[in-house]
């Protein structure tokens, strides 16, 4: 049962490997992860890192089951369409290292390296390549820069070991070697090397009890990529690819189905469980994604997108204690994250905790000081707090950076004509900023506002008379209105508003 996708369109071709023999998940899994690509390439919407997942996805199912030359070519389309991604290069040079193509498989773990020049367990792969290609005093200032990164990492300390072992540097191999058991005990694969130089140092009787030790558990570097394929025998990932298309193509049902199918291979997955339940709540479920964030919460407390989308949707769901506690505690990490943020002053300004909404605004505008709707926001909480005054002045100070903002331009049209506090009025500066805005949009609202700026200014002949203009140019609805408001303007003693 040969596995072949061939994409004419863009003249690539899915490698084929023989399924017979294989275990049936394994050929499932294998056959799924191919239709996906199918379907991921022959969606226009689905962005090149997208493509690049699912050409990756399919390399490490190749590479977990040992389909190297098939992996190979998966990971190099990968690469292609995603060139800052570590994984793929690292993988190709494991691959290529595994193969006896040692220099192939050191320029691709370089190029990794480059791109996450903090990856240990990379760099330990570039020292051994380095080494394998005879180039030891490379290695050697490589491991040296190891050691450096994480100077009680076991792995350092053994790779330090088998590497003084190899120079015959026999008093260093030993104290990495004894260092590295010391630190990892169960590491016994380490009682050989450390055998071979304890028998050089002529300490038999000590070589043979070691050799007697002698097992098969290595010890290796925290290595997420590395992990990844092992996570994959499992088959969490492309349930979550799978509903990740779903998802995007707005299935919420399957991408359930998906995201919670990815959960049973992988309880504890944060991914599958934070996707699940924007699938759930895309899907107006808002009750039962808050349960699976709440559990999700409990297992993986420093989540932060979890974290967030359960605040978000408490506040969605009316809940505002239960959003404000989960969008605090994201808070205290992502302090100017202005999508957060802007969910907690909503809540602020609906609980009336106006001093807390005005700071979080202020902290955001030190950040994002060009972003005009948080002047606004800012000006609409100094209203509802009664701070007029203050609400003046950041429209005015908003409209300098942006005096063609119209949303500005209104809020302090009608702050100047009809601000409860009368000090803060100013008629004269509000007429022109209300006319333009009649000028460019004359409706009803709009004739209204110029004409409560010509009131303020003591000018009310005048603003009947442009209300009685104005009506002739609005729909019916608002003429009527327009009209009674005349008739006010042109009885009343006092026609401030």
């Amino acid at each position: 049962m040969p596995l072949l996708l061939l994409l004419l369109t863009l003249g690539i071709s899915v490698p084929d490997v023989e399924l017979d023999g294989l275990e049936p998940a394994v050929a499932n899994q294998l056959q799924n992860s191919r239709q996906l690509l199918a379907e991921g390439l022959d969606n226009d919407l689905l962005e090149e890192s997208d493509q690049a997942a699912l050409w990756g996805e399919l390399g490490r199912l190749f590479h977990t089951y040992g389909f190297p030359e098939q992996a190979l070519t998966a990971y190099k389309q990968a690469m292609t369409l995603a060139p800052q991604g570590a994984a793929w290069p690292y993988y190709i040079g494991m691959i290529e290292m595994d193969q006896g193509r040692s220099e192939q498989g050191y320029e691709m773990l370089n190029r990794a390296l480059q791109l996450r020049p903090d990856e240990l367990a990379i760099r330990l792969r570039v020292a051994d390549a380095l080494n394998r290609l005879g180039r030891t005093q490379e290695a050697a200032a490589m491991l040296e820069t190891a050691v450096d990164l994480a100077p009680q990492e076991p792995a350092v300390m053994a790779a330090m070991g088998e590497f003084e072992l190899e120079q015959r540097n026999y008093g260093n191999a030993r104290q990495w070697l004894e260092a590295a058991l010391q630190a990892q005990p169960k590491a016994t694969r380490l009682h050989y090397p450390l055998a071979l130089t304890l028998r050089a140092l002529d300490e038999d009787e000590l070589a043979r009890k070691h050799m007697a030790l002698v097992g098969s558990a290595g010890v290796r570097p925290p290595d997420a990529m590395l992990d990844a394929l092992d996570q994959l025998r499992q088959g969490e990932r492309v349930h979550l690819l799978r509903g990740r298309l779903a998802y995007q193509a707005g299935d919420y049902q399957a991408a359930i189905a998906y995201f919670s199918e990815a959960r049973k291979h992988q309880s504890e997955s944060a991914a599958a469980s934070v996707n699940l339940a924007a699938a759930l709540a895309s899907n107006q479920q808002i009750d039962q994604a808050i349960e699976v964030l709440e559990q999700t919460r409990q297992s993986h407390p420093d989540n932060a997108t979890a974290l967030f989308n359960l605040g978000s949707l408490y506040r969605q769901a009316g809940q505002l204690d239960q959003a404000r506690a989960a969008l605090e505690a994201y808070e205290a990490d992502y302090e100017y994250d202005a999508q957060a943020i802007s969910e907690l002053i909503a809540i602020d300004r609906h609980q009336g905790r106006y001093d807390a909404a005005m700071e979080r605004c202020k902290r955001l505008l030190s950040v994002y000081s060009h972003d005009v709707s948080l002047w606004f926001t800012l000006a609409a909480i100094q209203t509802d707090a009664e701070q007029y005054a203050e609400a003046r002045a950041t429209l005015e100070a908003a409209r300098q950076g942006a005096p063609e903002d119209g949303r500005l331009a209104q809020a302090l049209a009608r702050l100047l004509a009809a601000a409860p506090d009368l000090s803060v009025r100013d008629g004269q500066a509000a007429i022109p900023l209300a006319k333009a805005l009649y000028e460019a949009q004359p409706t009803g609202s709009a004739a209204n506002l110029v004409a409560m700026a010509y009131a303020e200014a003591g000018q009310c002949t005048t603003a009947a008379d442009w209300l009685e203009q104005a009506a002739a140019n609005v729909a019916p609805e608002s003429a009527q209105a327009l009209a009674d408001r005349v008739t006010f303007l042109r009885s009343a003693e006092e026609c401030r508003p």
